[in-house]
């Protein structure tokens, strides 16, 4: 899956960030295939889908540098 999100630290270079985030789907450790800047301050992660996930709206988390996501964020996988 593809994510984009903002709010994880000053951006100033665009390419793969020197270190993955951790992301969690429904309190499950996602792989992160790719995280990178692609545009000013906007971030994209490459996650695959934990294999045990339910279906359902999950909760979504993910940490990078210090920095977390807002409680609450879900993701519909059916």
């Amino acid at each position: 899956m593809l994510l984009y999100g903002s709010g994880f630290g000053a951006t100033t270079a665009s390419g793969a960030l020197p270190n993955l985030p951790s992301v969690t789907v429904a309190g499950l450790p996602a792989f992160v295939m790719y995280a990178g800047i692609s545009a000013p301050g906007l971030y994209q992660l490459n996650v695959a889908i934990p294999a045990g996930a339910p279906s359902g709206d999950l909760t979504l988390s993910c940490t990078y540098d210090g920095n977390r996501t807002q409680a609450g964020v879900v993701l519909a996988i059916q």
